[in-house]
């Protein structure tokens, strides 16, 4: 243990001005006993989307690297994602993240993860897609803009429709590139009450299928 274990014993490159803004010592506890990679899977998509050099502290706290001249230190990634996650490591409003088996969803000024739904979503994403269009940094993304410290928007409850949420993270999958696709619906659609798939579409072609009752062969997400 050194003073500045807080900074990764690099206080001069990694900076959290608050020092408590996104706090994930829960899920790093659960990660730990469950032996997962959330944590790790989590970061590393994390640093992909922002382009940020990010360092997680055995406290849970999340930093991200400043050069000398205390600009970020910035390696490609979304400028929405990067501006998202550097405006919510800034705020004086803490948000916690915690674990769920099943379930990825926000209450407050909590966050909560689910792997194996997470999981699901990159194991059935179409190889025509970057799995990581739903993986674990944008699902925290979305989750995180429904927080306190985000939008605060909801989701649309309408088949065809997304909202300002999922807005948002389309805008940062237009400038991650063309294999993140547009989720063109936030609700999935289910082709039949005995159906245990639910799809999503990420492109016109897949909405329209699905809209006729069919289901595309490429291009959605099974759930």
């Amino acid at each position: 243990m050194t003073p500045y274990q807080y900074a990764a014993n690099n206080p001069i490159i990694f900076i959290d001005i608050n020092g408590d803004s996104i706090d994930f010592s829960i899920l790093m506890k659960v990660d730990e006993k469950l032996g997962n990679g959330i944590m790790n899977n989590l970061t590393n998509d994390l640093q992909d989307l922002t382009g940020l050099s990010l360092c997680l502290e055995d406290n849970g706290q999340l930093n991200f690297a400043k050069d000398g001249s205390g600009t970020p230190i910035i390696n490609g990634g979304s400028e929405e994602a990067r501006n998202m996650l550097m405006s919510a490591i800034s705020s004086t409003q803490q948000v916690k993240v915690g674990y769920h088996r099943s379930k990825s969803y926000t209450a407050g000024d909590g966050i909560v993860l689910s792997d194996k739904q997470i999981e699901s979503f990159i194991n059935g994403t179409s190889n025509d897609l970057d799995k990581r269009t739903l993986g674990y940094g944008m699902t925290f993304l979305h989750e995180l803009d429904h927080s306190n410290v985000g939008s605060g928007h909801i989701d649309s409850k309408i088949l065809g429709t997304t909202g300002k949420v999922e807005d948002r993270m389309n805008i940062i999958r237009s400038q991650m590139g063309f294999k993140w696709g547009q989720r063109l619906s936030y609700p999935a659609y289910q082709m039949s009450p005995g159906d245990n798939n639910a799809y999503l579409p990420f492109n016109k072609v897949s909405l329209n299928s699905l809209n006729k009752g069919l289901i595309p062969l490429n291009a959605v997400i099974k759930i």
